[in-house]
C-alpha cells in the first residue's frame, strides 16, 4: 500500500481548485480494486471530529458519484482537504466532480 501511494506522488496527475487537490494514477494491473485515500490536514482544521466529517463527507461524494460503475480500470486517488473551514456535502461533491473531470482530460490528454 505505501509503496502505491509513493508512485501516485511521483507519477500522479493532480489538479486543485476551491481547497481540494485530487492527485489520481491509473494502474496498469487489474488484481486490486481502486484505493482512495482522503487526508485532512490538522494545520487546516484542528479539531478531530471536525477532520473526520470531512474525510467522511468527501468519502461519501466519492462513492455516490463514481463508484457505482463497475468494469472500470483500478486507480489511485488521493483527496487533500485544504482548507480551513467546513463545507456543505453539494459542495464537496461538485469539487469531486469537477477536479475529476478536469483530471481524466489531462490524463486522455497525455496518452
Amino acid at each position: 500500500m505505501k509503496n502505491n501511494f509513493i508512485e501516485l506522488y511521483k507519477n500522479g496527475y493532480s489538479v486543485q481548485t476551491n481547497g481540494l487537490k485530487i492527485i489520481f494514477l491509473q494502474k496498469k494491473s487489474i488484481c486490486f480494486l481502486s484505493k482512495i485515500c482522503v487526508y485532512v490536514p490538522k494545520k487546516f482544521i484542528k479539531s478531530a471530529v471536525k477532520r473526520n466529517l470531512v474525510k467522511r463527507r468527501i468519502r461519501n461524494a466519492y462513492i455516490r458519484k463514481f463508484l457505482k460503475q463497475n468494469g472500470q480500470p483500478s486507480y489511485l486517488i488521493l483527496f487533500l482537504w485544504m482548507k480551513k473551514e467546513l463545507t456543505k456535502v453539494q459542495e464537496i461533491e461538485m469539487y469531486i466532480i469537477n477536479n475529476i473531470e478536469k483530471i481524466f482530460y489531462l490524463f486522455l490528454i497525455s496518452k
